[in-house]
């Protein structure tokens, strides 16, 4: 059986996005195109906004890092050219441990000047110091969910 999971999760991701956007006066909408996920409006201004979706499990060994690609700066910077459109990367991660989501919504123009180049791409990190230099970057916006909680359920 193949899971859906992954493609839920995404879609989770969109979800919360569309909502922050929507809370901060953004008209908002879907859209099924390679490079974006959903596009804006505010203030006169169109956006063009990809959506990445990260979960990390309570427990995980895995590093709390996500390299923003440049095929998919790429793809979305040629999607918003496309439409005049402004091009805006935003990440959601789940992180399991310390019971927080967050939201991270950053220009791609600003990627550049603001996170680590590696050679696939350009890497942004989840552990507490990171987060607290994001949130006195202004060119990051983050909001962020605490204590999520689901407990276990069996039924018969």
């Amino acid at each position: 059986m193949i899971s859906r999971a992954p493609k839920q999760l995404g879609d989770f991701g969109e979800g919360l996005v569309n909502y922050v956007l929507i809370k901060k006066k953004h008209e908002v909408a879907y859209v099924d195109h390679v490079g974006a996920d959903l596009i804006s409006t505010f203030k006169n201004q169109r956006f063009a906004i990809s959506v990445k979706t990260r979960f990390f499990k309570s427990g995980s060994k895995e590093s709390k890092m996500f390299t923003i690609e440049d095929s998919h700066i790429e793809k979305l910077e040629e999607f918003s050219k496309l439409f005049g459109m402004k091009s805006i990367f935003s990440l959601v991660v789940c992180l399991s441990d310390i019971k927080k989501i967050y939201v991270i919504i950053i220009p791609v123009n600003l990627i550049r000047g603001n996170l680590k180049k590696n050679k696939n791409g350009y890497s942004i990190r989840f552990n507490e110091k990171d987060i607290i230099s994001y949130r006195k970057n202004k060119s990051f916006d983050i909001s962020e969910w605490e204590n999520e909680m689901i407990k276990d359920w069996e039924f018969i």
